[in-house]
């Protein structure tokens, strides 16, 4: 009877929660398949091919980890939306984030700078930093409960997919 209590129905901030993680799942998406639509992987030297690859291999890491993190998130919003996020899943959901940003910098490092009109300097840049700030919140921001936590998480990412749709404009318009 307990578990038809806290399962039976679900609350505003917990739907909020649902709505909070498959916008970041989108975000997450967009980041990577906007950057690789057009773009070739470089086989100059060792350094581009060998980052791409591994970039490949932290992709994966972050995605099984941000569906671990993301289960346990709304597993404790449906739980008490009103508490404070454990620590361990604070870490784990800021983690997988930050993996994420860090596969990212890798792969676009791994393109090939003639075959793309981006600027993949300013690119990685913007994923390490995002990965930084991803980290420390992980571990500086406590006491938030599920849905604070994720919304400081998801606006992190849409600034990041705000400034890919900005910067596929500007290269639109300038070719």
């Amino acid at each position: 009877k307990k578990a038809e209590e806290l399962y039976g129905r679900l609350a505003v901030d917990q739907v909020l929660i649902g709505v909070m993680v498959v916008t970041l799942l989108f975000g997450l998406w967009w980041l990577h398949f906007s950057d690789a639509a057009d773009e070739t992987y470089s086989t100059a030297g060792t350094l581009k091919p060998v980052g791409w690859s591994y970039g490949h291999l932290f992709l994966a890491a972050s995605l099984v980890m941000f569906g671990v993190a993301s289960k346990k998130v709304f597993a404790a919003g449906v739980e008490a939306s009103y508490k404070a996020l454990k620590d361990e899943t604070r870490i784990l959901f800021a983690a997988a984030l930050a993996v994420f940003f860090i596969s990212q910098a890798l792969i676009n490092y791994g393109f090939d700078d003639d075959q793309t009109d981006h600027d993949l300097g300013r690119r990685i840049v913007a994923y390490l930093v995002a990965a930084a700030l991803a980290a420390v919140a992980g571990v500086a921001i406590t006491g938030m409960t599920p849905l604070g936590f994720g919304a400081v998480l998801t606006a992190l990412t849409l600034v990041l997919v705000g400034g890919s749709i900005a910067e596929a404009k500007q290269a639109k318009a300038a070719a």
